[in-house]
């Protein structure tokens, strides 16, 4: 599946299959059950989920940012194929088929280890929000965002 050519019908139907899925699967967890991890240099369940809920809020104001239209936009997001191209390599390279390895930026790093169960609830929270955003938006305008 290409996740760079979904329309946002199909982003909204996958977030909302996410957050099922998520209350499904973790929603019960104990916080012993969500904090344990393989080895000391992996992440717990809860670890995860708190690395996905920052990254997510980074990515939300972003976006924020970019339909709102009021900052002025740096001479790569002018140039006319860059953002497009850019933001379609970004999608593809966070696709659950790709084998590369990134690491987390920084602000995205969970810095607990031992981290309360409310961390599912507050994912889940946040991907029917997000949902509920896609919902709101114009595919048209939201194509020539960038």
């Amino acid at each position: 599946m290409d996740y760079a050519t979904l329309s946002l019908a199909e982003v909204k139907a996958g977030l909302e299959g996410i957050a099922r899925d998520t209350e499904a699967t973790f929603g019960r967890m104990s916080r012993p059950q969500l904090n344990w991890k393989p080895d000391a240099t992996k992440w717990s369940v809860a670890q995860c989920f708190a690395h996905l809920a920052m990254a997510n809020q980074l990515l939300c104001d972003a976006a924020d940012v970019a339909l709102k239209g009021t900052t002025a936009r740096t001479v790569w997001q002018r140039l006319p194929i860059w953002p497009g191209l850019v933001g379609r390599m970004l999608v593809r390279s966070q696709a659950p088929s790709t084998t590369r390895r990134f690491t987390a930026p920084e602000q995205a790093r969970p810095t607990a280890s031992n981290i309360d169960p409310v961390v599912i609830q507050r994912f889940i929270d946040q991907t029917r929000d997000a949902a509920k955003r896609v919902d709101a938006l114009d595919e048209n305008n939201a194509a020539r965002t960038s």
